[in-house]
């Protein structure tokens, strides 16, 4: 095995859901102005290229195959973010973390008893 094949071998494959999300994505956050909206999209981004569930890789397929793209692509996949609670992957900087909205969940515990 050369050497460039295994220092290749330590990287991350993508699969074609992901690289077709990663596309669309960055085609959008290059058409964007706002900070706000770019930041919107990374994150979206970096969620959608990490490890995903099987539930979710069926989806993105079906939108992969639809060809959806611009906003309406944003919309679903913060959608699948919901759904499935996916998180982006930590970052170094902790001023990223101060900028996501924080969910709070209320779980009752009367119908538990």
């Amino acid at each position: 095995m050369t050497v460039a094949r295994a220092s290749n071998r330590g990287k991350r494959q993508h699969n074609v859901n992901q690289r077709y999300l990663s596309q669309r994505l960055l085609a959008i956050m290059r058409q964007q102005t706002e900070e706000a909206a770019k930041h919107r999209v990374d994150v979206l981004r970096r969620v959608f290229l990490g490890d995903l569930p099987r539930q979710a890789e069926h989806v993105l397929t079906e939108i992969r195959k639809n060809g959806v793209a611009g906003w309406p692509l944003v919309r679903q996949m913060e959608a699948l973010q919901d759904r499935y609670r996916l998180a982006p992957p930590p970052t170094d900087s902790p001023s990223n973390e101060a900028q996501l909205p924080r969910v709070i969940r209320v779980v009752c515990l009367d119908g538990l008893v």
